[in-house]
């Protein structure tokens, strides 16, 4: 499945995984630009209507903060895919867009809001570091493009198969996310069942507890 050329990927970032994954929705905030669709679909409309709704806001954000909100209404189409990396189960969240943008009052913060079909929830250690950086981008909303095709194969893919990719630069905070995903990797590889509860015993002993390692029983190591 190699088509990325020829379909738009998204990228998108929310602390609301509840509103996300269970009301089958993607969303971003600035409650104050008000209901998106009545405003002209011109990115000088938008600047200007960013720039009224937050005074406070340096002028050389406004058009990155408007311009997203404008791709999100006006780019974003029905059909395209969008990617959701979860902090919470450190999954990462492919979808297809089912619908156009409609704005949402009674949301709460995440008010303007687009329709999403979930198709396939994958640890993120099934991907390379590669992707998961672009992913990682700081931007609420943004363009996937250097690695579509690795998000999109994983459609069909074991998601069990994990790919490596460490020719990008990263940043302190892709360090730890890269640490952590590696860590896990590897434990789920070469730990399993007994040898594994061996391993969390003596890290636990490591830490100052004291443990003892029960018997081999009928569970072959599953409960620890």
């Amino acid at each position: 499945m190699n088509n990325a050329e020829n379909m738009a990927v998204w990228g998108i970032h929310s602390q609301d995984e509840e509103l996300f994954l269970k009301s089958k929705v993607i969303a971003i905030g600035w409650k104050k630009m008000g209901d998106l669709s009545k405003l002209e679909a011109s990115r000088e409309v938008y600047k200007e209507r960013y720039a009224e709704a937050f005074p406070e806001a340096k002028i050389g954000s406004i058009p990155t903060s408007a311009g997203m909100l404008f791709r999100f209404v006006h780019e974003l189409k029905t059909g395209d895919y969008v990617i959701y990396p979860s902090k919470q189960d450190r999954r990462v969240n492919i979808g297809i867009v089912e619908g156009d943008y409609f704005y949402q009052p009674e949301a709460g913060h995440y008010v303007h809001q687009r329709k999403v079909k979930w198709l396939k929830h994958i640890p993120r250690t099934s991907f390379s570091q590669g992707a998961l950086y672009e992913i990682g981008a700081f931007m609420t909303f943004f363009s996937v493009k250097n690695f579509a095709d690795e998000f999109l194969e994983s459609l069909e893919k074991d998601p069990s198969k994990s790919a490596v990719d460490d020719s990008l630069p990263v940043t302190p905070d892709s360090i730890i996310e890269m640490t952590t995903d590696y860590v896990i990797k590897e434990l789920a590889k070469h730990l399993k069942g007994y040898d594994f509860e061996v391993f969390v015993a003596d890290l636990l002993e490591a830490m100052g507890y004291r443990t003892s390692v029960s018997k081999k029983g009928g569970d072959r190591g599953i409960d620890i």
